[in-house]
């Protein structure tokens, strides 16, 4: 008993820590304030930092000598024989990159989340694939674009959309990739991840009529999974299930499909100014049940769509977005609602800040986070309005912002019907390279708060970034998408942090580390608890700004550790090594391996063959996974190539040897199709994908 109070007391202090820590954090949110001054520059800048570079058309030289780097000479003097050629539209920023899955694959996205427990993540990413598909398919014009739409886009952070108009503002258009990624907020690697989705050209797209502005996107996809049934087909005859599920299983002791899945996505849009947006998905599930082994079949079906028109004005108003039917609302670090996708918290080069589009359309098949009846954004001059309300879920929904030039602030406000509103404020600022925010929330009801504070700074080519969170148990939001290491924000208390930069040359690290403290119980354990987790990574690719790394390494060290408090003694802690790669083997074949080793003397071992053909409009991938996990604690997620706009990751528990195959081929511009076989466990799934470009 008097550990378990010592224990309460250190708890208490580590609190009063966190507290502390947020005061400085609220009382720097308004230092600048007056550190500013009356200039209304907003953030500060050092002047000296744009003649780094002098624009090419007048000096290649004045390059040389600031950057010392050939390979950035090359790029600049190649885009500027690329200007004066009149095809900057056609050829910059057009590249050739992976797939939209495997640059997400390359984020550490995958690792992220499998790491937490998500073992689907399908929905939790499909909103993200679909965003990146419009930008992949129409790449925004960095250069004449507006702050709405860089904003919109979600590519950058607010500090990195201050560096680009104030740069584009003083000197003129960004002319290659190679000079953006010297501009504040920018690196390379940054740079060299959303070069599929931005372009260079100095003009703004021009409409060409009616046929030329309308485009399409229809996606299609089926999964099936056979496995061995010990249902009979007079068993299923006596539960009355449909006659397609009856005709497609056999009898026992044979392979049958036990379950399926199949989506239909459509988007079209018309000159950036209206989108229309409809899915249908469903799943049928076979089981077996009861003494008798009956067999059941279950069914699930999910519709939805809608239309978005934006970017209306009337007089000085302007009507940023209208959406009528499915929509998402993302508003501030999400304490009070957000329920699509964002890169926040699995990058090092964005970090724990959320940003996105307040009101857009909602195209997921993910059922629980759906909002269904209508929503607006309105804008006039610094103020700006956003708000919604779903008819199902009979919420309502409002955000009042102001977006200064010395910082930003809103207020949210969220409330079901028979339920207590929930009250939040955000807040967003800089000082120099460092960018600070936060967000608090308050319950009315049940007087419950949640709190979250952070910033990003760079040192030269380093960036490092923290967040510090305070979520009291009572606190409950069913649509919240903030930081939190639980499904939900609430019931616990911490700290995490990510630094990465270069080391030497193209040898790149990064780091993260994460503690949290749960004051009450969580999941199985009835009494307090921690954890801490973090990993260093080391790694290294020949990747540049229009190219795609042929070959790259890394390594990575992994520790996540599980504290009670009712005994101190009892961890539960995890070590792991990973170790992945790729190797081209000749223009068009690569050799991927990944392997991985625990403390529980558990390891996996993955290796992939990619094969182009036909001109690179056929691809093939084959692989097999070998793996001996036989503690449940020592598990091993390994993510592989999927069918697009699909994601999941390979939960390695037991001991075997899996195996997979994809095949996608390009007929045409307009049409694409995909196949793809695995093998797990006792399971062996077939999928199929379309999709038509119009």
């Amino acid at each position: 008993m008097k550990r378990y109070d010592s224990l309460n007391a250190v708890n208490e202090r580590m609190l009063r820590m966190l507290q502390a820590c947020g005061l400085v954090f609220g009382l720097l949110f308004f230092l600048p304030c007056n550190l500013y001054g009356s200039g209304g520059e907003g953030f500060i800048w050092n002047d000296n930092s744009f003649s780094l570079r002098t624009k090419i058309e007048f000096a290649d030289a004045a390059v040389a000598s600031t950057t010392k780097k050939s390979s950035v000479i090359m790029e600049v003097r190649r885009v500027r024989y690329v200007m004066e050629d009149g095809r900057n539209r056609e050829v910059v920023g057009r590249v050739l990159r992976d797939t939209i899955e495997e640059v997400i694959e390359g984020m550490d996205v995958m690792d992220e989340i499998a790491e937490s427990g998500e073992e689907n993540v399908d929905g939790a990413m499909e909103d993200l694939a679909v965003h990146l598909a419009y930008y992949k398919r129409h790449p925004l014009n960095i250069n004449s674009a507006t702050r709405r739409e860089l904003e919109r886009s979600g590519l950058f952070t607010e500090f990195q959309i201050e560096s680009l108009l104030k740069y584009i503002g003083r000197t003129g258009a960004v002319l290659s990739f190679a000079e953006l990624s010297l501009l504040y907020g920018f690196n390379e690697d940054l740079v060299k991840r959303i070069a599929p989705y931005i372009v260079l050209g100095e003009k703004k797209r021009v409409s060409r009529g009616f046929r030329y502005d309308v485009s399409s996107d229809i996606y299609a996809r089926y999964t099936g999974t056979l496995e061995q049934q010990s249902v009979t087909r007079k068993q299923l005859q006596q539960t009355k299930v449909y006659e397609e599920a009856l005709n497609s299983h056999s009898t026992a002791s044979s392979f049958g499909l036990s379950k399926e899945t199949y989506l239909a996505r459509m988007k079209a849009y018309y000159a950036d100014r209206v989108e229309v947006a409809a899915l249908w998905s469903g799943s049928a599930i076979a089981s077996t049940s009861g003494k008798s082994g009956v067999g059941r079949v279950s069914a699930e079906r999910f519709i939805s769509g809608g239309v978005s028109v934006k970017d209306l004005s009337i007089g000085r108003l302007k009507i940023d977005r209208v959406v009528v039917g499915d929509f998402a609302a993302k508003f501030g670090q999400g304490l009070s609602v957000w329920n699509g996708f964002t890169y926040s918290g699995v990058d090092e080069n964005y970090g724990f800040s959320k940003r996105g589009e307040a009101i857009s359309l909602y195209n997921s098949s993910d059922t629980t986070k759906t909002l269904r009846g209508g929503s607006l954004s309105l804008s006039m001059g610094k103020v700006s309005y956003s708000g919604g309300y779903a008819v199902e879920k009979k919420l309502l929904l409002n955000r009042l912002s102001y977006n200064g030039s010395l910082f930003k602030i809103a207020l949210n406000h969220s409330q079901r019907e028979n339920a207590p509103p929930i009250l939040s404020m955000d807040v967003k600022t800089g000082i120099g390279v460092t960018r600070l925010f936060g967000e608090g929330a308050w319950n009315y009801t049940t007087n419950a708060t949640a709190f979250l504070l952070g910033c990003s700074t760079e040192y030269g080519k380093w960036s490092m970034h923290l967040l510090t969170l305070i979520y009291s148990n009572s606190f409950i939001s069913s649509l919240s998408g903030a930081y939190s290491s639980l499904s939900h924000p609430a019931n616990q208390r911490g700290f995490a942090a990510v630094t990465a930069g270069p080391l030497y040359k193209k040898l790149k690290f990064s780091a993260s580390f994460q503690y949290m403290q749960y004051p009450k119980e969580r999941y199985h354990l009835n009494y307090p608890s921690a954890m801490y987790k973090g990993y260093v990574k080391l790694s290294v690719d020949d990747a540049g700004f229009t190219t795609p790394a042929r070959n790259e390494l890394y390594f990575r060290f992994y520790t996540r550790c599980n504290i009670t408090y009712k005994d101190p003694a009892e961890r539960v802690a995890l070590y792991s090594l990973r170790l992945a790669g790729k190797k081209s083997l000749g223009s068009n074949l690569t050799l991927g391996v990944r392997g991985e080793w625990n403390n529980y003397n558990c390891y996996g071992v993955m290796a992939y063959l990619r094969s182009l053909f036909l001109k690179s409009k056929v691809s093939a991938v084959a692989g097999a996974v070998s793996y001996d996990v036989k503690k449940w604690d020592g598990r091993i997620y390994f993510p592989e190539s999927e069918l697009p706009m699909t994601f999941s990751s390979h939960l390695l528990y037991g001991t075997g040897v899996d195996w997979f195959a994809m095949m996608s081929a390009k007929f045409t511009r307009w049409l694409s199709l995909h196949f793809k076989v695995q093998q797990r466990a006792e399971k062996l799934t077939l999928k199929g994908a379309l999709r038509l470009l119009f």
